[in-house]
């Protein structure tokens, strides 16, 4: 009985320093919280019993050491997301690791994306003209906007942009809250402010409520309703305030892509590299160590029986405990010993050449986690063929388009619609707010163009590639040239103002009226057979 006792005690939690202050505040809720993380580790251990398949058996090659969870998404991540996010944190600001962050920022955002206006005729609505004239109204209204889009009208949307994307990648997530903070320089009310996920949180009061999990407010049916901001960052010294803001779900712009069903919350992007690039640190760490070490020497002096250490007080340059000389050397010191005192050194083996390669296999393998090429990892493209090179920039390339159609679905599309709404609302376009009221998906229409891809191996061979299928009609210009950051309307007003300024100073460019003439691909002529007469006048 006492064994049952003791079995059933280990099996609760013990309580954290939040179960002591709701315990403190509503004693009732404190016990509804202790009561509902008991059986959640009853439940999974319950689960480790049940093992269906071969590959999940407990033999005794590993047994319990394999340990695994079979907890919710969203369970799992209210036990470990918090461990995960600041260990992906310290990694990012303490760790070289950190630059692959920033790199994949640079691509997915890079100088900025470009929205364009795409509302078009509606018969009954708007005629072909007006449709025209109101995505200029627009997009003038997002220039004029977009420099001073957060709450503090200092900082630009772009900016704005790239501390999203960044929260994105070592937090798995990021939220935006959309505001109204009108001033009289600014077309529009609409203010963005990204916060730091970690004050998106549960409050204590809902601890053990279903409908409310990680900061979320989900209805019956599981459609989110309000997320719940904390007032204050949970680790501010200064700024102590338990309150929250319960932010609506239309107000919240919550980035990121879940990796299971049901996952309400991002996990960080290294969080599969995370203990391997903590290793990889640490090795480099103590390997630096070691080296420091290694360039250190120290030169012992026995002297005879009788003898004093007065010969080396004019050079000592301090004592150690016992009051005996010690002369510094850079880099090392000259001791001074007792008679019949020896000396032992103990010198830390070295990498005998292969630290450099064990370090490059641990950063390989941490670029396949975070399903990013070594090469851009690292910066290192010295051992990379011709071929290998393209296969890595084609990777990239993929996951930076993925990223680009994340941050457009989720983030950018939501500001211009929310831009779009309130330029109608405020009369900065000339939009009927009932016709908008009744058809809001044709005056919110857009595309959002993201920056080009600099990288090519050969640019020539990927233009002339582009124009053939331009003159094939297999492609359209507005492709082509989205794919290098240009707005097709834009680009075309700017190459008519171009030709009208040539034809005002009368300067003819190099590249006008010419007609571009690509070399054709010559087929390979086979070889003569040996010991064939070649015919007059064919070099052989």
């Amino acid at each position: 009985m006492n064994e049952v006792k003791q079995q059933a005690r280990s099996a609760m939690p013990k309580p954290n320093w939040l179960d002591k202050a709701v315990s403190y505040v509503a004693p009732s809720w404190g016990v509804r919280r202790m009561a509902a993380r008991t059986q959640m580790a009853t439940a999974e251990r319950r689960a480790e019993r049940f093992a269906r398949i071969e590959a999940a058996e407990h033999g005794n090659s590993r047994g319990h050491k394999w340990l695994i969870s079979r907890l919710s998404p969203d369970s799992q991540l209210e036990l470990d997301m918090q461990t995960a996010r600041d260990r992906s944190r310290d990694l990012y600001q303490n760790d070289a690791l950190g630059g692959a962050v920033d790199s994949k920022v640079n691509h997915i955002i890079g100088t900025g994306h470009t929205p364009q206006a795409r509302v078009s005729q509606l018969e009954g609505v708007l005629s072909e003209d007006q449709a025209d004239a109101i995505n200029e109204q627009l997009e003038r209204v997002y220039r004029l906007w977009s420099s001073r889009a957060d709450v503090s009208g200092k900082r630009s949307l772009w900016m704005l942009a790239r501390l999203a994307a960044r929260h994105n990648e070592f937090d798995g997530e990021s939220f935006t809250v959309m505001s109204d903070v009108g001033t009289a320089d600014k077309p529009i009310p609409l203010a963005l402010q990204v916060i730091d996920p970690e004050r998106v949180e549960t409050p204590p009061e809902h601890a053990g409520n279903p409908l409310v999990r990680l900061g979320i407010r989900h209805d019956e049916q599981g459609r989110i309703i309000s997320y719940f901001v904390r007032k204050t960052h949970p680790g501010d010294t200064l700024k102590v305030d338990l309150r929250y803001d319960e932010i609506p779900a239309h107000r919240m712009l919550h980035v990121f892509e879940p990796w299971f069903a049901g996952q309400s919350r991002g996990l960080p992007w290294m969080v599969r590299a995370i203990q391997r690039s903590k290793d990889a640190k640490d090795l480099d760490d103590s390997t630096i160590l070691r080296e420091q070490v290694q360039a250190c020497f120290a030169v012992f002096i026995e002297q005879g029986y009788g003898s004093s250490y007065d010969a080396a007080t004019g050079a000592q340059s301090g004592v150690d405990a016992s009051g005996r000389g010690l002369e510094d050397i850079v880099p090392g010191t000259i001791r001074y010993l007792n008679p019949g005192e020896k000396t032992s050194f103990a010198t830390p083996p070295g990498t005998a050449g292969t630290f450099q390669s064990f370090m490059q296999w641990c950063y390989r393998r941490i670029s396949a986690a975070i399903s990013w090429p070594y090469e851009m990892v690292m910066g290192d493209w010295s051992a990379t063929s011709f071929a290998g090179g393209r296969l890595a920039l084609a990777a990239a390339k993929k996951a930076t388009e993925v990223g680009h159609q994340l941050m457009a679905e989720c983030w950018f599309s939501k500001v211009w619609e929310r831009l779009v709404e309130e330029a109608v609302i405020v009369g900065e376009v000339d939009v009927d707010p009932i016709d908008f009221m009744l058809t809001p998906y044709v005056f919110t229409e857009h595309v959002w163009i993201p920056p080009s891809w600099e990288y090519a191996l050969n640019p020539g061979e990927e233009v002339s590639a582009d124009l053939d299928e331009l003159d094939g009609g297999l492609a359209l210009f507005e492709e082509k040239l989205g794919k290098r950051g240009y707005d097709l309307e834009e680009f075309a007003k700017r190459k008519a103002r171009e030709a009208k300024i040539f034809a005002k100073y009368g300067v003819t460019p190099n590249a006008a009226g010419a007609t571009r003439s690509r070399p054709q691909p010559q087929m390979p002529q086979p070889a003569a057979p040996i010991n064939q007469e070649q015919p007059a006048g064919v070099p052989a």
